[in-house]
């Protein structure tokens, strides 16, 4: 069976894998492999971007993205280091397991702490359209950061 991204697919891969070239680099995943530590540096970048609420819904300041969307992005940051991404994807996982699981006052003090960016926050869209433009504007973002903008 072959399964092929659709454009805007395509596009958050590039992203992924332009800013794991060019923001993380494989000496920095090297080292803290090696270290063990935890990867602080990367998982500042990717809060500061919104990307560390993928998975969570769009009331408890995630962007909702879909299975396909977050599988992209686990391997783009697997292929440089598979302890960074567990170490991402631990971290989603148990602010999702929060959102669905916690009180009011452990989502306010855990979700939104980690996965809320300036200027992205929720949006009045409807659900099934907020992650696509969500994402598009973490992209839009992240180009115009990388642009020196």
């Amino acid at each position: 069976m072959s399964i092929e991204l659709n454009e805007e697919q395509r596009m958050w891969q590039d992203t992924l894998n332009t800013f794991m070239e060019k923001e993380v680099g494989r000496e920095y995943t090297r080292e803290h492999d090696a270290s063990r530590e935890f990867p602080w540096e990367v998982y500042g970048k990717m809060g500061k971007l919104g990307w560390l609420g993928l998975l969570l819904p769009e009331e408890d300041g995630g962007v909702e993205a879909d299975p396909i969307m977050f599988a992209i992005f686990c391997e783009a940051i697997a292929k440089y280091s598979l302890d960074t991404a567990a170490c991402m994807m631990t971290s989603m996982f148990t602010a999702t397991n929060i959102s669905a699981h916690g009180t009011p006052a452990q989502k306010r003090n855990t979700c939104r702490r980690s996965c809320v960016v300036s200027g992205l926050s929720p949006s009045p869209l409807p659900s099934h359209s907020l992650a696509p433009m969500l994402l598009r504007r973490v992209q839009k973002r992240y180009a115009m950061e990388t642009a020196g903008c």
